[in-house]
């Protein structure tokens, strides 16, 4: 298996720098995919494949953190929901919460 060059590894890991906007990373994508497949068909190896693996794990692990984030958050607006209820209970002493998330009709 070679190596990743500089170029791939610099757009991929995306840890040193800011991402850049959504039409840059799509012709920085087109660009990596056709020089692998260029130097791949010219000198063989399977540069393509390793750079397709690897994005297809860093999109992984993106979408787990977009998942953990989205859970931490789902908890957050529970406790956020609590703490509402409870100002609003110890501020006004007529308030009266109903398990209902919304107005009976």
């Amino acid at each position: 298996m070679v190596p990743l060059p500089v170029l791939g590894r610099l757009f991929l890991t995306h840890q040193t720098r800011k991402l850049p906007p959504p039409y840059r990373r799509r012709i920085v994508r087109a660009c990596i995919s056709a020089y692998y497949r260029t130097v791949d068909r010219l000198f063989g190896g399977d540069r393509y494949l390793c750079y397709l693996k690897l994005s297809v794990e860093l999109a992984d692990q993106r979408q787990a953190e977009a998942r953990a984030s989205d859970g931490r958050l789902r908890m957050y607006a529970g406790v956020n929901f609590e703490l509402r209820l409870l100002q609003e209970a110890l501020q006004n002493p007529n308030f009266v919460s109903t398990p209902h998330t919304h107005q009976d009709r």
